[in-house]
């Protein structure tokens, strides 16, 4: 849910496409349909908001335009899919959609809103190679329970950052960045960041008489 809907989805390391094995497919989408209609959009400053605006009127529209492209190539809308009238704000409810495939707007470009595509996969294989089939590389996330598949995801998907069984990859002390079209170089980090503002210096010494030793009887 954070992983979405935290920002309202106006998050650089926001999930965009969200694959989903297709044995749990149908009841998972049931679940999260339910949980996201229990979010409560308006201003931050309200008691019991859990979701805020976008923030500006084209992020509006553009999830708007998604959402339309989507339905008219095949996908449903579990949950939301409307704009939001409420005190001038811009405001959009937070949306699931199932049945996202390969040539629609969501599953091309960024969303940068209150937008979730669910899409079908059966395999590791066949998931793995969809994740990366992108020119981006910022952040990837997976869960699973198998240990070995953890580490293969971990070599095996191409981003920068990798959340393991978390939506939250990202910490003070840790490097951040991405790969691909989303940028080379860390930020962060003790080890990494740090250096780029150092100036590392040589210096060799040679001391007088230092390899000359003499001895007295």
């Amino acid at each position: 849910m954070a992983l979405k809907f935290r920002h309202a989805g106006q998050a650089c390391i926001t999930a965009n496409r969200v694959y989903v094995q297709r044995g749990v497919y149908e009841k998972f989408g049931k679940m999260l349909a339910e949980c996201v209609g229990q979010l409560k959009v308006g201003h931050g400053m309200e008691k019991g908001t859990t979701m805020g605006p976008v923030t500006v009127p084209a992020g509006l529209d553009k999830v708007a335009g998604q959402i339309k492209d989507a339905v008219d190539k095949g996908a449903t809308v579990l949950t939301g899919g409307e704009k939001i009238n409420k005190n001038g704000g811009y405001f959009f409810q937070p949306t699931v959609i199932q049945n996202a495939a390969p040539g629609m707007l969501v599953t091309e470009e960024e969303t940068f809103g209150p937008l979730l595509a669910m899409i079908p996969f059966d395999t590791e294989e066949e998931v793995v190679e969809a994740a990366n089939k992108t020119s981006m590389g910022l952040s990837s996330y997976f869960f699973t329970k198998n240990v070995d598949r953890t580490w293969r995801l971990l070599e095996n998907l191409e981003a920068g950052t990798i959340g393991m069984n978390t939506g939250n990859a990202s910490a003070a002390e840790s490097p951040f960045g991405g790969i691909k079209d989303s940028g080379y170089g860390k930020e962060s980090g003790k080890d990494v960041a740090l250096q780029e503002y150092l100036i590392t210096k040589t210096g060799t010494l040679t001391i007088e008489g230092q390899y000359q030793r003499s001895y007295q009887r």
